[in-house]
């Protein structure tokens, strides 16, 4: 069963990558910059959506994903 839910997860992972806007001042006129989220935050995500959730929940964070 544990095996199931590992290849799920990692399907998950393969298509897609989610990505935050790392500039220090993001509303400023120079071009944005974006950095990865982790392999379990990019799950967390995943998930939410999957699940249709209004909101992901990351280490002090929500995610608005409507």
């Amino acid at each position: 069963m544990g095996s199931g839910a590992s290849r799920t997860s990692n399907s998950l992972l393969k298509d897609v990558e989610w990505k935050w806007q790392s500039n220090e001042n993001p509303f400023s006129e120079e071009s944005a910059e974006w950095e990865p989220y982790s392999d379990l935050e990019n799950l967390i995500i995943e998930r939410a959506l999957k699940h249709k959730q209004q909101r992901a929940f990351l280490d002090g964070y929500i995610i608005d994903l409507e």
